[in-house]
Parts: C-alpha cells; sequence; structure tokens
C-alpha cells in the first residue's frame, strides 16, 4: 500500500526523511498479497508479499499433493504456520553458481511444488532457517507461496480469477489449528485487514506531523484506536474526520477501502481503470541503475579500484582508470539486465579530489566514477505463469 503528496522535505523511507524534495509517499507491507501467518497463537498479515495459494493451484499441477503432505503432518504447525509456506519454480533462467543444496531445492521442486516442511524433511536439513533459500528467492528462481487476503476473497466468492477450491483446502488447516470455522477465520482475517488498512491511512496523515509508528508502544494511544475501530466502549467514543478523499488503486482494493475508511469518516474514491492502475504504472515506469566506484592512492605508490569484490591494484593510474570504467559499465548493465531492460547506454561522470598544499602544490586524493543507465523495461509476452503481477490494495 502506498500513499503520495508532495513534500519538500523529501519521502520517507524507513522512518527517515530524504531531504530531497520528492513524492511524500508512505509504504506498508499490506496488500492482497500480503502473507497471513498463524503464529504463537496470533495472526500477522504482512509485512511479506506471497503468491496466493488460489494463483498456485490454478498455474501447477503437482500444488495439490504439497497440501496433501501438509494435511499429514499437521501436528508440525501448532506453534507457527511458517513451514507451511510453499515454493515453487518461477522458470526463470539465472546464471549462477548454485551450491549443491540450491541444486538439491531445485531439483525436487522441479517435479512440483514443495512446502517449507516437506523441503526440511527430504533434504535432511536441521530446521527450516538451514535451507539455503534466500538467492534462489532474490533472483526469483523460485516463488514463495502462502494464505494471502486474495485466498480470503476467493473463498468468501468476492474475488474470483484463480483456484477457489485450493485456497479453500489450505485455509481449512489454518481453521483446524485455530478452531475457527471457516466464516469465523474468513470475517476475522478481513476484518483484521481492514483494520490495518485504516491504520496504515490514519499513520499517512500522522506522517505530516509526528512518527506515526510510536502509536504502536503507547499504550494510551492503543486504546483510542481500539475504540476507533471497534466503537465497543459504551462510555465514549473517538471520531477523526480526514478532510482530504483516499484514493484506492489495485485489483482488490474495492473490497477494502470502502469500509476502511468509515472510521475516519472519509471519502473513498475508485477510479475506473482502478484494477489495473498498478500494472500500467509498472510499465509506463524507467529502470534506473546507478553504481559508482573510487581511485584512491595506496601506500606504496600503486593505485586501488574501491567498490568492487577483492582489492584491485595497478601501478598505472590509466590503467585503473580503464579498469574502473569497463567495469561500472559491465556491472551497471548487468543490473539493468536483470531488472527487466535491455537498454545499454550507461553514462559516466568522474568526479577528482585535488586539494592543493600551502605551497601551491595538487595532492591527488581520488577519483570518483558515476555510472548511470536509464531504459524502458521490456515488455515480454511469456507463457510463464509467473510473470504476472500481485496486485497490492492502494
Amino acid at each position: 500500500m502506498e500513499g503520495s503528496n508532495l513534500n519538500e522535505k523529501g519521502s520517507n523511507v524507513g522512518g527517515h526523511r530524504t531531504h530531497v524534495k520528492a513524492l511524500e509517499i508512505r509504504t506498508a507491507g499490506l496488500g492482497g498479497d500480503s502473507l497471513i501467518e498463524f503464529t504463537k497463537g496470533e495472526f500477522l498479515i504482512g509485512p511479506k508479499r506471497v503468491a496466493p495459494i488460489a494463483w498456485l493451484g490454478q498455474m501447477y499441477k503437482g500444488a495439490h499433493e504439497a497440501l496433501e503432505f501438509l494435511n499429514q503432518n499437521m501436528h508440525h504447525y501448532g506453534t507457527t504456520t511458517r513451514k507451511m509456506q510453499i515454493l515453487a519454480l518461477t522458470g526463470s533462467v539465472k546464471q549462477l553458481d548454485l551450491i549443491s543444496m540450491e541444486k538439491k531445492i531445485v531439483s525436487l521442486l522441479k517435479t512440483r511444488p514443495h512446502s517449507i516442511d516437506e523441503l526440511v524433511q527430504k533434504t535432511n536439513v536441521l530446521a527450516d532457517f538451514s535451507l539455503p533459500l534466500q538467492r534462489l528467492e532474490e533472483n526469483f528462481i523460485l516463488q514463495r507461496c502462502g494464505l494471502t487476503l486474495t485466498d480470503l476473497l476467493h473463498i468468501t466468492g468476492q474475488f474470483e480469477k484463480w483456484d477457489k477450491n485450493i485456497a479453500k483446502e489450505y485455509c481449512r488447516m489454518f481453521c483446524f489449528l485455530t478452531k475457527k470455522t471457516m466464516p469465523e477465520l474468513t470475517e476475522h482475517l478481513l476484518n483484521m485487514g481492514v483494520n490495518l488498512l485504516t491504520l496504515e491511512l490514519l499513520k499517512r496523515q500522522l506522517d505530516d506531523e509526528t512518527d506515526p509508528e510510536a502509536i504502536s508502544s503507547c499504550p494510551v494511544c492503543k486504546v483510542l484506536i481500539d475504540n476507533l475501530l471497534t466503537r465497543k466502549n459504551p462510555d465514549y467514543e473517538v471520531a477523526i474526520n480526514l478532510k482530504r478523499p483516499v484514493i484506492g488503486i489495485g485489483a482488490p482494493t474495492k473490497f477494502f477501502l470502502s469500509k476502511a475508511v468509515k472510521p475516519l469518516n472519509a471519502e473513498a474514491i475508485l477510479p475506473e481503470d482502478a484494477d489495473v492502475a498498478n500494472a500500467i504504472g509498472a510499465i509506463t515506469s524507467n529502470v534506473v541503475i546507478t553504481k559508482q566506484l573510487r581511485i584512491v592512492p595506496g601506500d606504496k605508490g600503486e593505485f586501488i579500484v574501491e567498490g568492487v569484490a577483492g582489492t584491485r591494484r595497478f601501478k598505472s593510474f590509466n590503467n585503473a582508470d580503464h579498469f574502473a570504467r569497463e567495469e561500472l559499465v559491465r556491472i551497471v548493465r548487468e543490473r539493468a539486465r536483470v531488472s527487466g531492460t535491455s537498454c545499454q547506454e550507461v553514462t559516466l561522470e568522474t568526479c577528482d579530489k585535488i586539494p592543493t598544499t600551502a605551497g601551491g602544490d595538487p595532492i591527488f586524493m581520488g577519483r570518483t566514477l558515476y555510472a548511470s543507465l536509464k531504459g524502458r523495461p521490456d515488455i515480454v509476452l511469456e507463457k510463464n505463469p509467473l510473470k504476472t503481477k500481485m496486485e497490492s490494495l492502494v
């Protein structure tokens, strides 16, 4: 979820101001593809994003086998549902030197999707955190799937795009663990999603004046917010009136936004093409890649290139400069390719630091080389189902 405005002090990124005039953006880990977990008796929604189980069932024939394994091992997930998340290969081909365990995981996933718990058992590692999944996910070799708000909308019939039945089958396991009926569970989680969205909208408003995250650590704030959301206290009522409307984009936003703005007495605006606005933004934006390297003098008269793996020393400044330029171009082009653009045009700039002594003699302290590439994302129509972008709420 994102909210935006123009702010002279810059965007708020991770709780810190950039102090460069920019769109005021507040991003929250809440969307139709936000992961729902049940851990230590409590539900958590987001911030991790995953593919919905309904989507997995629609795209992969072996998804039901992965769920069968989970059904047979339900006693493993009483404390946390983390190991119930399911992994599937994307079909993306990356030139990575995989370690043996990564190769084993890829080999298993080639047969069908597997839950994390099943991978733990088949690879004989001690625990799920021993599985080397990070690089495989970062390079989009595999996709993580789990219970999401989109799955719940499939179950209630409010949104139908993928496999409704497998979403029900997977959600039924959560019902077993929480001792709730399907209607109780879906209502509870959908309301939780609405309340989280209401809270994020309020935080976005407070962002202009204070640190809104303080709400989470303030006992008085928690009581007032609970009253705002539930209206349960018979003795008083908290009222907030937002003076500007909230515009929603993203396919599932119509199911949440109108309810989320009610406690704030705000107007919800849903544009005609709200369901595809995220996709339009994705294909009309540019991919921007930047990288810099430094050349500094060494202790023994050599020149050292900083910013690359390993220590690169050169006896000649010209050789160091030539290497740095070629390496910068190579790195930026590779990152651009991975980011989805075939643009090859790289712009290079240099900045030398050459102060003078009291006697007026110049001293070379270093050279910084800046490389940048800006290109349109490639639009490729593929059969690979994982190229579909998950929709967020607003």
